[in-house]
């Protein structure tokens, strides 16, 4: 069961971390996952890299519990970071569009599922 958290774990930090660099190299995510384009989406271009940078946060914090020696504290990082990427995605899917739960919350919900299914 190790293995399985570790791959969803992963799963979880790499979405996180492309929509990091999504969000501060190129400004916005694509239009399939926000539904919006155009003048309206290139408005908040500097917000949008502020919001990258936090996913790149989460992203290492996920990392970081994954290359935890301790496992008790591994096991509160992991619970950390996976709850606010579920409560991001919760927020993004109330007011950007419901797409993020399916994208961000589900994934991470799943993710720490397993975290506490696996706890030791």
């Amino acid at each position: 069961m190790l293995r399985f958290e570790c791959i969803v774990m992963t799963v979880v930090a790499l979405v996180t971390a492309i929509f990091g660099v999504a969000e501060i190299f190129w400004g916005r995510l694509p239009k399939c996952i926000t539904g919006r384009l155009g003048p309206k989406a290139e408005d908040p271009v500097v917000w949008a890299s502020n919001q990258g940078v936090y996913n790149l946060f989460l992203f290492a914090g996920l990392v970081w519990g994954m290359l935890c020696a301790d496992p008790i504290f591994a096991f509160q990082l992991k619970s950390f970071f996976l709850s606010c990427i579920i409560l991001a995605g919760l927020y993004a899917a109330y007011s950007v569009k419901f797409t993020f739960i399916i994208v961000q919350s589900m994934p991470a919900a799943v993710a720490l599922s397993v975290v506490y299914m696996t706890r030791n």
